[in-house]
């Protein structure tokens, strides 16, 4: 038999060890690509709209290795955040995890013209028990420097925020379902300009903070502030 890569010739020399190796690896470089990345692609876009009730459109997508799937120019829409640009949302799928049903993520999430990867960014994981996201779900996650005023205008006008995050559903079902299970949230921001939105356009000001921590614990639609440091200024 003649083997595609030499190394592989070289590990069945090795007796049965060698082969079981070059037969791991070969089935494992099978495995990767014959998986079905075009229906889970379109999966994951159908359930995150389905269980975050915002409505999601990539441009384009691709696959890379050894299971990524990459999300180019994707919009974000929703009655509360309006229209959201993302640059590239990448995610690391676990294979053999999602052969035995359960759904293990790697994300990174990147936000249009930022030249720094490491700026304008959000990673973290996602796990489900099922593909069909509707729980148990966990998520966690890391802000950096991440615009704020891209994100939440019309209400911030210039703001930058660094923290993590996690949250955890025990189930996803209903209308209402993104609001529901427990987390916590602690972040920094910096710089951050809130707009004053009231029914009087013209007498509406702005409220300037240079620096804010804050902690946040939430649990079935509500958030409490465990921990708030910062300073403001009156704008």
């Amino acid at each position: 038999m003649t083997w595609p890569f030499a190394w592989l010739a070289t590990a069945t020399r090795k007796g049965p060890l060698g082969w079981g190796l070059a037969s791991l690896t070969c089935f494992i470089l099978f495995l990767l690509l014959t998986f079905p990345f075009g229906p889970l692609q379109h999966r994951l876009l159908t359930e995150f709209n389905r269980t975050s009730g915002l409505e999601v459109r990539a441009a384009d997508w691709s696959v890379g290795l050894p299971a990524t799937i990459e999300w180019r120019d994707l919009v974000l829409t929703g009655p509360t955040i309006g229209t959201i640009s993302v640059g590239t949302a990448r995610a690391a799928i676990g294979v053999f995890q999602a052969i035995l049903g359960h759904l293990v993520v790697e994300y990174a999430i990147q936000l249009p013209g930022v030249a720094q990867s490491e700026v304008g960014r959000a990673s973290g994981s996602l796990t489900s028990a099922a593909w069909s996201l509707q729980g148990p779900l966990a998520v966690k996650g890391h802000l950096q420097q991440m615009d704020l005023a891209t994100v939440l205008k019309p209400y911030v006008s210039r703001g930058t925020i660094q923290g993590d995050f996690m949250h955890r559903w025990d189930s996803t079902q209903g209308a209402q379902a993104a609001l529901n299970g427990e987390g916590t949230v602690k972040a920094d921001i910096t710089d951050l300009v809130v707009e004053r939105i009231g029914p009087n356009p013209s007498a509406n000001s702005s409220l300037t903070f240079n620096q804010i921590h804050a902690v946040f614990a939430c649990r079935s639609c509500t958030c409490d502030v465990t921990d708030l440091k910062g300073d403001a200024m009156d704008g």
